[in-house]
């Protein structure tokens, strides 16, 4: 029997960063007899109060409630349950087999599926597998879940290629982090054309790239309607639960394109879809250095 108790889902980043995480923790708790907890913070582009917006059902109610700062997910209540070692995983660790017997809690952070597939019993695929079970016993908001039943071309995705390019691909950054993501929009054009005359299904939020895209590509583009475009912000109830549709829908395609980007990637984890990374306008050096946390 595994000394931990709990596995922590704990994540500050996007709606695509942690949506791995949870899955990742959900599949992780079933598999070693312990309790899922989630922390689902308030950030500057992503609110605190959001995951009703999304989901729903009594699935979600043992999860850890905290809706504002960034302290580590659990600590309280391991300090109360007389719990005292919590092993952090994070996108350079990797958990494991005497980390079971050793902490009384795991905290899941930017971990990706070959960090427990270390463990005995584990491998790559049957944790992506994992994720797309947990994921699909996840009940959908009633309104996610009708606007992708209603959606127009959802047959058509089971032969579509799918692609995303975020606004922010677009941008010349400064810091480092984001050098890492820069991609021209030609090259996407080459990458989607190397698989003939499939139909397209672009999940944007920047609505310069969907023109582009739409004269580049023609009828050929599926999209998901938007008639708004969300800001730096995400925090509004609509612009997640399109987010999500996006996501979903993406996850319907069974070859992705995209740079580096954890949307795409939880898209292909949910889908079971083929992952196309397309490397960044960048150094080697610099590539190099990131290139293993985003590959699936």
């Amino acid at each position: 029997m595994a000394r931990v108790k709990f596995v922590i889902a704990n994540r500050f980043d996007g709606l695509g960063g942690r949506l791995i995480t949870l899955l990742l923790s959900l599949g992780l708790a079933e598999q070693i007899g312990a309790r899922c907890l989630l922390h689902w913070p308030n950030t500057w582009d992503l609110s605190g109060r959001s995951l009703p917006w999304l989901f729903g059902g009594p699935l979600l109610e043992p999860f850890l409630s905290e809706t504002t700062g960034h302290r580590i997910a659990g600590l309280d209540l391991l300090r109360h349950d007389g719990l005292t070692a919590l092993r952090l995983i994070g996108h350079q660790d990797q958990l494991e087999a005497d980390d079971l017997e050793r902490f009384d809690a795991i905290c899941l952070r930017s971990a990706s599926p070959a960090a427990i597939a270390t463990l005995p019993g584990f491998d790559v695929a049957a944790v992506k597998r994992a994720c797309a079970d947990q994921f699909r016993r996840l009940p959908l908001h009633p309104a996610v879940a009708e606007r992708i039943a209603r959606y127009p071309h959802l047959s058509e995705l089971a032969g579509a290629i799918g692609v995303q390019v975020r606004r922010g691909d677009l941008l010349r950054h400064q810091s480092a982090v984001h050098r890492t993501r820069m991609i021209d929009l030609e090259r996407y054009f080459s990458a989607l054309e190397r698989h003939g005359e499939r139909a397209i299904f672009l999940a944007s939020d920047s609505p310069a790239v969907v023109r582009q895209f739409r004269r580049h590509f023609g009828p050929r583009l599926l999209t998901l309607p938007r008639h708004w475009w969300v800001g730096y912000s995400r925090n509004g109830r609509r612009d997640l639960q399109q987010a999500l549709c996006e996501l979903l829908l993406l996850a319907r395609c069974p070859h992705i394109v995209a740079g580096p980007s954890n949307f795409p990637r939880a898209a292909a984890l949910i889908g079971q879809s083929h992952y196309e990374l397309l490397p960044p306008a960048t150094t080697s050096a610099e590539w190099e250095r990131v290139r293993g946390y985003w590959e699936l």
